[in-house]
């Protein structure tokens, strides 16, 4: 996935990523709206290759992660029959490519400053041009950090770091946000058990991503200060991507996402082992 993202890139202005640049590389004539889609994007055959139809429902910055899904699965497409065309492993993957298109690694990593908080997320996001939820998945890959969605009263998801067990997480996260997060964004300060004598303050963070009640959740060592202004965070561009949860994407005839499952767990204290 990495490779194939880094072939449809060269050459290409990133930051944010010129999907319109990618199209001739794919055959894939235009992306278009359509006003009686009832899903959030399609990968249509033409006469001459395939055409994109999106939404008109989607804020602009999920539209641009559907364009970029269905790049993977032009991507496909045009390598048939040697791959799977439909299925929710495929749909995994286009969410994977959309991701390594719209927040390219090598650019992440020269862009970013650390320390990671909620805050740093929504200024790259804005860079990218991509939602904060896509932007904090990524960041999650290259630093320790935690980051779920929480649509009250729990967690829809979570992803943690390897070798960090959900369960402990999931439940005393969820108990927080229960009581605290009523607010659009906020923090809260947290101690965190690390190993069996040590606790470290970190701060559980949250932000609305725009649409019914759900805020993205980020679990870090530095305080985000979420009483002063923001400019680069507006909610209503907000949503999360395809790959948590899903969104019911189609290639006429069948190229439908499924739902990605929950995790479940519960248990004793939080406990990390954090670099």
């Amino acid at each position: 996935m990495i490779e194939v993202a880094r072939r449809l890139l060269e050459g290409v202005r990133k930051c944010p990523t010129d999907l319109d640049a990618i199209f001739s590389r794919l055959d894939i004539e235009r992306c278009e709206v359509d006003p009686e889609m009832l899903i959030s994007g399609e990968l249509r055959r033409s006469d001459q290759g395939f055409v994109i139809a999106c939404s008109p429902h989607e804020p602009s910055r999920r539209r641009r992660f559907t364009i970029a899904h269905e790049l993977g699965h032009a991507v496909f497409e045009k390598t048939r029959p040697y791959v799977p065309h439909h299925g929710r492993e495929l749909e995994s993957i286009c969410d994977r490519i959309a991701t390594e298109i719209l927040v390219p690694r090598d650019e992440l990593r020269a862009m970013i400053h650390q320390p990671i908080t909620l805050r740093e997320v929504a200024r790259i996001a804005a860079i990218f041009e991509a939602s904060l939820t896509t932007t904090a998945l990524r960041c999650v890959e290259f630093f320790d950090l935690i980051v779920g969605q929480y649509d009250a009263p729990d967690l829809d998801w979570l992803f943690t770091p390897m070798g960090i067990a959900q369960g402990p997480i999931r439940v005393q996260i969820a108990s927080l946000l229960k009581e605290h997060a009523i607010t659009e964004r906020g923090e809260i300060e947290y101690p965190v058990q690390i190993g069996r004598d040590h606790h470290q303050v970190m701060y559980v963070q949250w932000r609305s991503t725009g649409r019914h009640g759900r805020k993205l959740v980020l679990l870090t060592t530095h305080s985000d200060k979420p009483s002063l202004p923001d400019t680069n965070w507006t909610p209503q561009d907000e949503e999360s991507p395809a790959l948590i949860p899903p969104a019911r994407r189609r290639m006429v005839p069948a190229m439908r996402s499924a739902e990605d499952q929950a995790a479940t767990g519960a248990g004793a204290p939080i406990a990390l082992a954090l670099s």
